[in-house]
């Protein structure tokens, strides 16, 4: 890779990088706003390199400064309430839901068994609560992280 000086942006702070590394070897020798620093380099990932420094991992991401300014506009993907649904562990077949709109369940309950690789993976309510809806029957086929089941709203107290 060899010497780079550059400013770079971490969050919404502007610092002055300088380092000399070269790629495959694991410690990178570095300045960070004239202060030395030394970083050790894990893998890559795809936006850039997965450094640590004093014991703590940092994704670094390497953007062109066109793309920086762009990134400002992306939105964030909303997270999701895991709270309140049931989602597929893993890309497989559903081979049984045992819940349907309406019914009351409690933290623990089977409510639906994924089958993948083989192996059956029996899904569980993590709260007590109502069915909401049931998007998926069996036999149907789901990818990993796909919603299966949803919970209303409990009233708050």
């Amino acid at each position: 890779m060899g010497t780079i000086n550059q400013t770079v942006a971490i969050g919404d702070r502007q610092v002055t990088v300088d380092l000399d590394w070269t790629i495959g070897t694991n410690i990178i020798p570095a300045e960070i706003n004239s202060k030395p620093v030394t970083l050790q380099y894990l893998e890559s990932t795809p936006m850039g390199f997965r450094l640590v420094h004093y014991g703590t991992t940092f994704d670094v991401t390497v953007l062109t400064p066109r793309q920086y300014e762009l990134s400002k506009h992306i939105k964030e993907r909303p997270k999701l309430d895991v709270s309140k649904v049931i989602t597929s562990p893993m890309p497989g077949s559903v081979v049984s839901v045992a819940v349907k709109p309406g019914d009351k369940v409690v933290e623990g309950q089977e409510v639906a068994v994924v089958e993948a690789m083989k192996m059956q993976n029996v899904l569980r309510a993590q709260r007590f609560g109502t069915v909401k809806a049931v998007n998926v029957q069996a036999g149907s086929s789901v990818s990993a992280d796909e919603v299966l089941i949803e919970f209303a709203d409990e009233p708050k107290a």
